[in-house]
């Protein structure tokens, strides 16, 4: 298993990769939606690797291991002060984000899912707007965002 889901990298900067485990990896990303296409050949137990941050701004991509195909986490590739990693669970319907400490009146939210289109919002204090969550060009749910 990757020891985090989730990666947030700015672009141009290097990912760190390290096999800790107990038995030989094969990593790689093959996302055709963003171009995104490497492998990284095996690595041993104890092996190190750096991969750039060399792909598309403020896209998502999933990383895996070719020998154990269960195994996947995600690489953010954002330009971002502030973010947050939200684990959906089906059974949940609402989450709640937080950011203190941002200044300005106006907010740009970037959502970045899995295999759903991005989506970016431009709000200001007290405003409240609703948007479709889209994959493949159809409407699988709805999102509510409210800045306070």
């Amino acid at each position: 298993a990757f020891s985090e889901k989730l990666v947030v990298a700015s672009p141009g900067t290097e990912l760190f990769l390290k096999n800790s485990d107990e038995v030989d990896h094969n990593i790689f990303v093959n996302d055709v939606a963003s171009g995104v296409n490497f492998d990284l050949g095996l690595m041993p137990v104890g092996s190190e690797l750096k991969k750039e941050i060399d792909w598309s701004q403020n896209s998502l991509v999933r990383i895996g291991c070719k020998i154990h195909p269960t195994m996947k986490a995600y690489i953010a590739n954002i330009q971002a002060e502030h973010y947050q990693v939200i684990d959906f669970k089906k059974s949940q319907k609402e989450y709640q984000v937080r950011f203190d400490n941002i200044g300005g009146d106006e907010k740009v939210l970037k959502l970045l899912m899995s295999k759903f289109d991005p989506i970016e919002i431009a709000l200001d204090a007290g405003e409240s707007v609703k948007v479709d969550l889209m994959k493949k060009n159809k409407k699988k749910g709805e999102l509510t965002v409210n800045i306070q």
